[in-house]
C-alpha cells in the first residue's frame, strides 16, 4: 500500500494534465448524450495525493470549464438537454470534489493524530528510558553518597576521638582568630567550657600585655609560607585561666587553607610543673656551683674514662689551666707525670669495677711546668642500674706539707 502511494505521488503530476487533455478530446469527438464527463473523475481521484488542500477545487473548476466548452461545441442535441446533462455532471463533479476534499482532510487529520501518537509513544519510551537511567543514577549516587557519608562520619568520629582524648590542649581558630575547635584538655587547662569558648576571640586566653604581639605573630605566620612550627619553637608564652591566673605554656602551630579561608590549629602544653622543676634544678645547680667555686679544696668531676667534666676555681688556681682549657681532656694526657699515669688508670679501673671510694696521692704538673703534690679522695656517682657515671675527685695541695 505504501509503495502504491509513492508511485501515485510520482505519476500524478504529469498524468493529470495528460488525462484531462485526453478526456477533453474524447468529449469533443463523442456525442453529447454520452456521459463521458464521468472520465473527469479519474484526474480528480489522482489529485488526492496532492499536498495542497485546494488543488482538487482548482482541478474541479478547470474541469467545469472544459465540460462547458465541450457542450458549447456540440450542436447535435437540444440545448436544454445539453444544459441539464452538463449541469448534472458539474454538480456531481463539485459534490464529489467536496466529499473527497473533506475525506482527505479527515484522513490527514487522522494521520497527524496517529503521527503525533507515534511520536508521543516514541518520546514516552525515551522518557521512560531516561527516567529509568536517572533513577539508576540517582540510586547509585545515593549509595555512593551514603557510603561517603558513612566514611566521613567514621573519619570524623575517629578524628574527634583523637582530638578529645589528646593530653594536650588543642584549639583551632579561623582567619579572624575566632575559636572554632576547643577540646576537653583545653577546657581543663583554661577552666572554660566548649560552649563558652566557641566563637570567642583567641585574645580571651592570653594576658592583655601579649595580645597585640600575638595577633601580629599569627598574621606573619600565615603569610610566611611555613605551614607548621614544632612544639617549643615559639618559646614560652603565657596563657590566662578563667579565674585570671597566668601560667606558662609551650605551643606548636600549623595552618591550612580551606575554600580560601585560613585556619590555625594550636597545640598547647601547660608547663607550670616543668617550669617549677626547672627552676628548682637551676637553683640546686647554682647552689652546687657556688659551693664548688668557693670551696677551698680542689674539686674535679671526671667521667668513667677520666675525661674532665668540671674543674673548680681552686683547680684553676693550682694548675694555671682554665676550666675551658681542660674540659673534655683526660687527666693523664697533660696533668700527670709519665711515671704516675698507669697507677692513676688502675685507680679508675677499680672505681669503674665497683670500688666506691679511693684515696691516693699524685703529682700534677702545672701549666708553668711546676709539680704540685695532691692528696685525692675519689667518690663514684652511679646511674639507676649501678653503672659508674662520674668520679668526683676532691683534693688538697700537700706540696708544702710534704716539703716540711
Amino acid at each position: 500500500m505504501k509503495a502504491a502511494s509513492i508511485i501515485a505521488m510520482r505519476v500524478a503530476p504529469w498524468a493529470i494534465p495528460v488525462l484531462i487533455i485526453g478526456i477533453f478530446g474524447i468529449d469533443l469527438l463523442t456525442p453529447l448524450v454520452w456521459a463521458d464527463w464521468l472520465l473527469y473523475f479519474i484526474p480528480l481521484v489522482l489529485s488526492w495525493q496532492s499536498h495542497r488542500v485546494y488543488t482538487p477545487y482548482r482541478l474541479a473548476g478547470l474541469v467545469t470549464l472544459l465540460m462547458a466548452l465541450g457542450a458549447y461545441f456540440h450542436s447535435d442535441i437540444d440545448p436544454l438537454v445539453a444544459v441539464l446533462n452538463r449541469g448534472f455532471g458539474i454538480v456531481a463533479m463539485w459534490g464529489f470534489t467536496w466529499l473527497m476534499v473533506r475525506q482527505k482532510g479527515v484522513t490527514d487529520q487522522l494521520g497527524k493524530i496517529e503521527l503525533a501518537r507515534s511520536h508521543a509513544e516514541t518520546h514516552r519510551g525515551a522518557a521512560l528510558a531516561s527516567l529509568e537511567l536517572a533513577e539508576a543514577s540517582a540510586r547509585g549516587a545515593i549509595q555512593r553518597e551514603s557510603q561517603t557519608a558513612r566514611q566521613l562520619l567514621a573519619s570524623s568520629l575517629r578524628l574527634d576521638g583523637i582530638i578529645q582524648s589528646a593530653m594536650d590542649a588543642i584549639m583551632t581558630v579561623d582567619q579572624d582568630q575566632k575559636v572554632v575547635l576547643f577540646n576537653q584538655a583545653a577546657e581543663q587547662m583554661f577552666g572554660c567550657s566548649v560552649a563558652e569558648a566557641i566563637g570567642q576571640p583567641l585574645d580571651r586566653f592570653l594576658p592583655a600585655r601579649f595580645r597585640d604581639a600575638h595577633h601580629h605573630h599569627i598574621q606573619a605566620f600565615g603569610q610566611s609560607g611555613v605551614t607548621s612550627r614544632k612544639m617549643g619553637q615559639l618559646g614560652t608564652v603565657m596563657g590566662i585561666r578563667a579565674n585570671g591566673e597566668e601560667f606558662p605554656i609551650e605551643a606548636a602551630i600549623s595552618h591550612i587553607t580551606v575554600e580560601g579561608k585560613k585556619y590555625y590549629t594550636v597545640i598547647l602544653r601547660d608547663i607550670t610543673d616543668r617550669k617549677g622543676v626547672e627552676e628548682e634544678l637551676k637553683r640546686q645547680h647554682d647552689f652546687i656551683d657556688t659551693v664548688l667555686e668557693t670551696a677551698g679544696g680542689l674539686v674535679a668531676v671526671l667521667d668513667r674514662h677520666g675525661a674532665i667534666q668540671r674543674f673548680n676555681r681552686a683547680c684553676e688556681q693550682t694548675t694555671g689551666y682554665s676550666s675551658e682549657e681542660v674540659t673534655g681532656k683526660a687527666v693523664w694526657d697533660f696533668l700527670l707525670i709519665p711515671e704516675e699515669v698507669e697507677s692513676v688508670k688502675r685507680v679508675f679501673s677499680r672505681l669503674a669495677g665497683g670500688e666506691s671510694r679511693n684515696e691516693h696521692e699524685n703529682d700534677w704538673v702545672t701549666k708553668g711546668g711546676l709539680r704540685r703534690r695532691i692528696a685525692w679522695t675519689d667518690t663514684v656517682i652511679t646511674d639507676g642500674q649501678g653503672n659508674v657515671d662520674y668520679v668526683v675527685a676532691t683534693g688538697i695541695d700537700v706540696t708544702e706539707l710534704k716539703q716540711v
